[in-house]
């Protein structure tokens, strides 16, 4: 998953659950890396592209190796602009209390030219599902949890348009600074998402398990025959 948070300049990709990830990891700076909640000090100019791709293949390499710890079966439905998922997750370890599961809306490519220069970005995180985005606990008792959560798109593009505007006026008060949107990017292209599940957790930010999907359409009935 991609997370645009706002560094150096303002960032028309974030969010308010980008930001609480953010915060969630630790990360003022971007690029940061994390492969299953470990952070990897991989990166640099864009002439060293090459070599941060081996180093993050590798670090990869290494974790598909380990184990499972859990299982998440993900499906996901779009109706005009709403996305409804539904998550089951189970085989949780009786030693993990804080694990939770987090459902995710990304849009699967956005072009847009980033203060870096980077152009396209792939999974971009749009919002987060559950209580305060928080996603949602593990039944203690079996270990298991099946949740379900609506995305709006029309809802979150407004929610969008809104954030630029209070992220702005929360830098004029909270420090002096003035800030602009160079482009605006609240509106989410139904065509161009996916769900993204993942099982964590929450206080060592190892990623038990994940999933992600592409919402299917309602089925389209074909008028009967004369």
């Amino acid at each position: 998953l991609m997370y645009h948070i706002h560094a150096p300049t303002s960032d028309p990709l974030s969010n308010p659950s980008v930001q609480a990830r953010g915060k969630y990891y630790g990360v003022t700076a971007a690029p940061t890396t994390f492969i299953d909640g470990v952070r990897e000090t991989a990166e640099g100019p864009r002439d060293d592209a090459p070599e941060v791709f081996l180093q993050l293949d590798a670090a990869v390499g290494r974790h598909l190796d380990e184990a499972s710890g859990a299982s998440i079966r993900l499906s996901a439905t779009r109706r005009e602009s709403i996305v409804t998922a539904q998550v089951e997750v189970g085989g949780v370890p009786a030693a993990a209390p804080n694990v939770r599961v987090q459902i995710a809306l990304v849009e699967q490519l956005v072009r847009y030219s980033g203060e870096n220069g980077q152009r396209f970005h792939p999974m971009v995180t749009r919002a987060f599902g559950g209580t305060d985005m928080n996603g949602f606990a593990i039944d203690p008792s079996t270990q298991r949890t099946t949740a379900t959560e609506t995305f709006d798109l029309d809802a979150l593009a407004a929610g969008n348009l809104k954030y630029y505007d209070d992220y702005a006026l929360d830098m004029k008060t909270r420090v002096g600074v003035s800030v602009a949107f160079h482009e605006k990017k609240h509106v989410i292209d139904p065509a161009n998402v996916a769900v993204v599940a993942f099982v964590q957790d929450v206080k060592s930010r190892r990623v038990l398990q994940a999933a992600w999907v592409v919402p299917t359409l309602p089925a389209v009935r074909q008028p009967s025959s004369p």
